[in-house]
Order: structure tokens, then C-alpha cells, then sequence
């Protein structure tokens, strides 16, 4: 008896150590030519189709109507009505509550994405049963620096036309912190700042202009800084105080 014992433990551990190594550590690989890895081969094969390779959709697809699963496609129909249906898209489908799906449709070119939930099928245009169209929220740094100098010309990491609007981050060369925002579109936009000293005698006033040059380029110029002297109201120009640009985000 104690024989037969013995001899399933030392088949048992050599099953195990053949499985997952002899520590216990040792997992081995992906399944090969039809041997079984960690998975099944056939799991693995499905797998591999799931999340390596999309399904092409063909034009005028309606996504409303897609089954759950990993798609990509142009010219599709039912697509958020800010999305360029044109440029191609990938699309995730999933289904929860038996009918119920969630759509999350990306634009690759810009990489701007919109979630759509359907609660109840037969009820589309029931907003209280079903969310519309809604864009996540997506900040890009474009520039992370720290720039007073005008006229030098700065690249960004991605086109501005790719954002709804840009958020600027700048201060003043003595510290003090300002936060604004602004189209993303070419043209020139004023940045400004002020600041009292410390014994309240004068008041200094600075303005720059931001310039969007083109779709990936921008520039400060025209840093300009004066002295307002609480005594008199004299003014007069300061030649120390300048806007410094920060960061630049784009957001979408």
C-alpha cells in the first residue's frame, strides 16, 4: 500500500514540476504547435483573433448593430456627430445586463474617443434609457518648459488643430502664477500679469503675446513691463519683469 502511495506522489510532483517547474516559479511558455502552454491551444488561437487583429467593418456599417467585440472601419454610420467618419476608427462593443452595450469609438488620427451606453435597445432616442454620445476627456502636454525669450519659435508634440482649446500655464519672472485658456487655433493672444511691492509703493504691470504661427509652431513676442508709482501715478518702463510660458496643454 505504501508503495502504490509513494509512486502517485512521485508521479504527482513530477506532473506539477513539468507543469510549472520544480520551485513552483518556473511557468513556461505560450502553447506551440498545437501542445498546450498555460492555455489551451484552441483558447490561445481565439485569443490571438480577439486582440491581435480587428475585425474590418465595411462602409455604411451601422455600430449600433455590432455584436460584442474589436472592430475597425471608416464611412461607418451612428457615429458621434463630432467624429470625422471619413478617417479610421477602431470600435469596442461590449455587452453587459444580457442586451445592454457600451460602445467606445476612437478616431486614430487624433486619438479622440467618445463612449456611448445603450440601456434599452428598443428605446434609442430615450435619453433617461440610453446615454448619447460622450467625448472623454483627453490633456496633452505639448510644451513643458520655461520660456521668456521672444521670437524664438517653438515646435509642440502634436498639432493644435487636433484640440478644442489650449490650456496655458505662466508666470512671472518673480514667482507669481497664472492659468488661462485659449482657441486652439492660429493667432495672437495676450498674457498678463501684475504685481505690488512689498512696501505698496508702486504696482508692476507685464504683458506678452502669445503667437500660434501655424498648426505645430508658437512664439512669445512683445514683452512689455511698467511701473506704476503709488505716490504719483507716475509710470515708467521695467526692464526686469517678464512673462514666462510654463506648459502648454492641449485638451479635447
Amino acid at each position: 500500500m505504501s508503495t502504490d502511495i509513494d509512486r502517485d506522489i512521485k508521479y504527482l510532483k513530477n506532473a506539477i514540476s513539468l507543469h510549472q517547474g520544480d520551485t513552483g516559479e518556473d511557468v513556461h511558455g505560450l502553447p506551440n504547435n498545437g501542445e498546450a502552454g498555460f492555455m489551451p491551444w484552441d483558447l490561445y488561437v481565439n485569443n490571438l483573433n480577439l486582440f491581435q487583429t480587428r475585425k474590418s467593418l465595411d462602409a455604411n456599417t451601422d455600430v449600433f448593430s455590432l455584436s460584442p467585440g474589436f472592430y475597425c472601419g471608416s464611412g461607418l454610420t451612428n457615429v458621434p456627430p463630432e467624429a470625422n467618419a471619413a478617417s479610421e476608427a477602431t470600435i469596442d462593443v461590449t455587452v453587459y445586463g444580457s442586451v445592454r452595450k457600451k460602445i467606445v469609438y476612437t478616431e486614430c488620427a487624433i486619438n479622440r474617443t467618445w463612449i456611448k451606453l445603450i440601456h434599452v435597445p428598443s428605446a434609442p432616442a430615450d435619453l433617461t434609457k440610453n446615454v448619447d454620445w460622450v467625448e472623454s476627456s483627453t490633456v496633452v502636454t505639448l510644451f513643458d518648459g520655461s520660456l521668456s525669450d521672444v521670437s524664438t519659435t517653438q515646435t509642440v508634440k502634436e498639432s493644435f488643430g487636433h484640440f478644442q482649446q489650449l490650456k496655458i500655464d505662466y508666470a512671472t519672472s518673480i514667482g507669481q502664477r497664472y492659468s488661462c485658456f485659449i482657441p486652439a487655433a492660429t493667432g495672437k493672444y495676450t498674457l498678463s500679469g501684475f504685481n505690488v511691492a512689498d512696501g505698496l509703493d508702486y504696482m508692476t504691470f507685464v504683458n506678452c503675446d502669445l503667437t500660434i504661427l501655424s498648426s505645430t509652431s508658437f512664439n512669445l513676442t512683445d514683452q512689455f513691463a511698467f511701473n506704476i508709482k503709488n505716490s504719483d501715478s507716475s509710470i515708467s518702463a521695467s526692464s526686469t519683469f517678464k512673462i514666462v510660458l510654463k506648459k502648454i496643454y492641449g485638451t479635447r
